[in-house]
């Protein structure tokens, strides 16, 4: 009847502005008089409703049936409430302290689930940005130390002045060469290796100076590189001493591009 729904609007109005845990009604249920008891859990916005008759557990009860359904009410609400903690809150501070290990031990980007607006919520957003942009700050630091990284090894094996490998870079490159020839199956070419020098250099700096001197020097490692084989590789060993690494070469074709070299 209306003065039932009237005191059950009110009784769930009271639980929802947090009057009362629990709220006991008798009403009228498919005609039958039934005891209710009402509980209010506020993270879920659900009601816990138990009913039983009043005339139930009387006999030889010592504890009036009220209570009992009070009893029965906050049963069905401490069951209710642990799930929704474990549900609500230990969950995600599991899977936020999992997330936490996880950038410790340097795993990162994290997805986290941010979309609650609780404490919880703001908290996992806070750490799932620091993540990204940790992640990003590693990332761009790893790009720059192997740029850095390739740069030290280029300028360790290269000649300041002619652009050439140095005396590291062509003991590198033999050593490859000789690797690779190592694992060969079957015999073939070997390679040739040509020491080039140029006379009388130290009366071109003596007389023009060692600007001058630099110039010739530029000029002869271009004019090597202008008359070699694209595979092949030449070196500055130091002053006006050269090499030439040729894969793949016999005794006469070296004495062949030796013999260009020196026209050249």
């Amino acid at each position: 009847n209306a003065h039932e729904v009237s005191a059950m609007t009110t009784a769930m109005q009271t639980l929802v502005d947090h009057q009362a845990e629990v709220r006991s009604l008798l009403l009228t249920i498919d005609g039958q008089s039934q005891l209710v008891g009402l509980a209010w859990i506020p993270e879920m916005r659900w009601f816990v409703i138990s009913t039983s008759s009043p005339t139930i557990g009387m006999t030889g009860s010592r504890l009036p049936m009220g209570i009992l359904i009070l009893i029965a009410a906050l049963a069905s609400v401490l069951v209710v409430a642990a799930y929704v903690v474990e549900r609500t809150v230990m969950r995600r501070l599991a899977r936020l302290d999992k997330a936490t290990r996880d950038l410790a031990d340097g795993r990162y980007p994290l997805t986290l689930d941010y979309r609650s607006g609780d404490e919880i919520g703001r908290l996992t957003q806070a750490f799932s940005t620091m993540s990204a942009r940790i992640a990003s700050h590693t990332d761009e630091l790893t790009r720059q130390v192997a740029e850095r990284t390739q740069s030290l090894e280029t300028l360790a094996h290269t000649d300041f002045l002619t652009g050439l490998l140095n005396r590291r870079g062509m003991l590198t490159r033999l050593t490859e060469e000789r690797n690779r020839l190592s694992r060969q199956t079957q015999s073939g070419p070997l390679f040739a290796v040509l020491l080039i020098d140029l006379d009388h250099f130290k009366n071109i700096n003596d007389s023009l100076g060692h600007q001058v001197g630099d110039q010739v020097l530029l000029a002869l490692a271009q004019r090597l590189k202008d008359n070699v084989r694209e595979q092949d590789t030449v070196a500055r060993l130091g002053g006006d001493e050269f090499i030439l690494l040729q894969p793949n070469a016999d005794t006469l074709g070296a004495a062949r591009v030796a013999d260009k070299l020196i026209q050249a």
